[in-house]
């Protein structure tokens, strides 16, 4: 999404701009699900930022834009995919992101074939058992 926008197309513009007013931006993807008894889940993507109150007015402006005319470079997006692949990666590492992970598979009831965030390959089905033993691996 950061990626430059019709008004601000500069790659790292938005970022390079914050960090020029003394903030910093970053967003994550939240996962809402249901009551037991209900199956759902919503993921939503939360994105946030920070900048010296001066310059809240520009910021504003630019953060409307990115949402309003993002610019969409097919190589600058394969980039960002890796980089999300990479954190993932190096999250799955993390024991506690793993004991977190794997409580989280185990409190909801089988679906069948589901889809995650986070990896490269987040749009493929996967089953949920197969993913309890990646884990188990490593």
């Amino acid at each position: 999404m950061f990626l430059g926008s019709k008004g601000f197309p500069q790659r790292s513009g938005f970022d390079a701009w914050l960090a020029q007013h003394g903030g910093s931006s970053n967003a994550y993807t939240a996962e809402e699900r249901g009551p037991c008894f209900v199956r759902f889940i919503q993921e939503q993507t939360v994105y946030y930022a920070s900048v010296n109150s001066k310059a809240l007015e520009e910021c504003l402006e630019r953060y409307a834009d990115i949402f309003e005319a993002p610019l969409f470079n097919a190589s600058w997006i394969w980039d960002e995919v890796q980089a999300v692949n990479s954190e993932h990666n190096k999250n799955r590492k993390s024991q506690e992101w793993r004991i977190q992970s794997l409580i989280g598979q185990m409190a909801v009831a089988p679906r069948g074939e589901e889809t995650e965030r986070g990896r490269a390959e987040s749009g493929a089905p996967r089953r949920k058992n197969r993913d309890l033993q990646t884990h188990r691996s490593g």
